[in-house]
């Protein structure tokens, strides 16, 4: 039994391996990216629009308690 591999097969697993290297590489570079892009968006963009909302909804119920006073008014005023 040989254990010897001929040149050829050594060069074309050493081809492989980078290839398989290469590869992982690309993927652990991936990876990071998108870690990266999940954590702008949790510690970012989701608490700014999570703010943006609030802002939104207390100015919406802000209108909505001027335009009741405004109603009590014309009421008020078509009553007289």
């Amino acid at each position: 039994m040989r254990l010897r591999m001929p040149l050829r097969n050594w060069s074309i697993e050493i081809i492989r391996a980078a290839e398989i290297e290469t590869t992982m590489k690309r993927l652990l570079n991936e990876i990071e990216s998108t870690k990266r892009r999940v954590n702008t968006s949790k510690f970012t963009v989701i608490p700014e629009l999570k703010e943006a909302s609030a802002f939104i909804k207390m100015r919406l119920d802000e209108m909505e308690r001027d335009e009741n006073v405004c109603l009590k008014k014309i009421k008020a005023k078509s009553k007289a």
